[in-house]
């Protein structure tokens, strides 16, 4: 059998509660960010006291938290950065992650008990640079997404050092993220956390002098990235922790996508063989189309021309916010009328067709709103955070 502290389930989690759904569903760790220094402003984030909650939370389960500050920084961003590092450290967090050599100099003023991780934003391609970061004291490397598998192996062994690799989710069609067309179309800068996705956008081209249409599509919209058909290589080949993309997903698109790895990954190390069937489900989550991209070295027909628009076989309702007994809240995120094909996803990736929806007084109800709150009856393996869903 494999030792399972080869292979970390590392989930993305946009605020607490997002947190908790992620290691309810089977994340050994999960990557954070705070209220600044991050590349994602859009998402929730976390304020110092939430980040000192689920580092607790964490730490009495055996998990870890890692907290993201790989913005490329100007001179207004290192003015608290001192005064928030210690901060973090204070409320014991396992990890920073950062790419702006500047920003790591400061990360190395003080001996900090954190782990130092490099971003994916710093586009280690090499063995080299690996070396080089090594000696610096950082203890965990991301690689750029440009990295296949083999050669991740590859800088590993060389440069002995653990790695770290996107297996899911969305791809910036940018070198390692590093993009500024969001500068130039909505005065936002990517590298500090303002990106809007306008490689997402439509794009027309049209003949100047006449008019004539020239191309309507998609040319910068890349499709997400699939790992799952891969993971024997991760495991076997030594990558350390296997990253799912998605600080600003849904509380569904969590639970499902990580319940499946978190699957997928404890079969594998059984030595068990994985079911098609299971792993068919991850399709079923929001996407742009999938493609393995650089994993196995090439990115051919990664670009999707036709559409920028998620697509997905299932749609997030509401989660578990109390349980009594045999029955639990459910804070309802989308409304659902009570004829709709809605299940309960437990935490061991199970689900449970639910029939019948009641209010405070044990009412049956027709229809749930959005942001109220419904009463459902529960199996026995249903915990708090576990979601409810609706298939299309």
């Amino acid at each position: 059998m494999i030792n399972k502290n080869n292979s970390e389930l590392l989930a993305p989690a946009g605020n607490l509660e997002k947190a908790f759904v992620a290691f309810n569903y089977g994340a050994d760790a999960i990557y954070i960010g705070g209220p600044n220094w991050g590349l994602r402003k859009a998402a929730g984030n976390f304020t110092i006291k939430e980040i000192e909650i689920i580092s607790k939370y964490a730490i009495k389960n055996n998990k870890r938290v890692y907290v993201v500050t790989n913005i490329y920084a100007y001179d207004e961003d290192l003015e608290e950065f001192e005064k928030y590092l210690d901060l973090l450290d204070s409320v014991k967090i396992s990890a920073v992650i950062f790419s702006d050599p500047g920003i790591f100099t400061i990360i190395n003023t003080k001996k900090y008990k954190f782990e130092k991780h490099l971003s994916t934003q710093a586009s280690t391609v090499n063995y080299e640079t690996a070396k080089f970061w090594k000696k610096l004291g950082v203890s965990r490397i991301v690689l750029g997404r440009e990295t296949s598998i083999d050669e991740a192996q590859e800088i590993s062994k060389k440069a002995n050092i653990e790695i770290e690799m996107f297996l899911h989710g969305a791809v910036c069609m940018s070198f390692s993220g590093k993009c500024m067309i969001s500068n130039f179309t909505a005065n936002r800068d990517a590298n500090r956390g303002g990106c809007v996705q306008s490689c997402r956008w439509n794009y027309k081209v049209s003949d100047t002098l006449n008019g004539t249409p020239l191309f309507d599509g998609y040319p910068l919209n890349s499709r997400d990235l699939l790992g799952i058909n891969l993971l024997e290589d991760f495991i076997y080949k030594g990558i350390k922790s296997l990253k799912i993309e998605g600080r600003m997903k849904s509380n569904f698109y969590i639970a499902r996508t990580v319940s499946i790895y978190r699957d997928a990954i404890d079969t594998i190390l059984k030595c068990k063989d994985l079911s098609k069937e299971k792993l068919q489900k991850i399709e079923n989550v929001s996407n742009r189309g999938f493609n393995e991209l650089f994993l196995k070295s090439e990115a051919k027909n990664s670009v999707r021309l036709d559409s920028t628009k998620y697509q997905s076989k299932e749609e997030y309702l509401g989660i578990i916010e109390e349980i009594e007994k045999n029955t639990a809240l459910i804070k309802v995120k989308n409304g659902f009328n009570n004829s709709d094909n809605i299940y309960l996803l437990t935490s061991d990736n199970s689900e449970y067709k639910i029939n019948k929806f009641y209010d405070y007084s044990g009412i049956p109800l027709e229809k749930a709103n959005p942001n109220t709150v419904a009463f459902i009856t529960i199996p026995q393996n249903t915990t708090k955070y576990n979601v409810l869903f609706r298939k299309k």
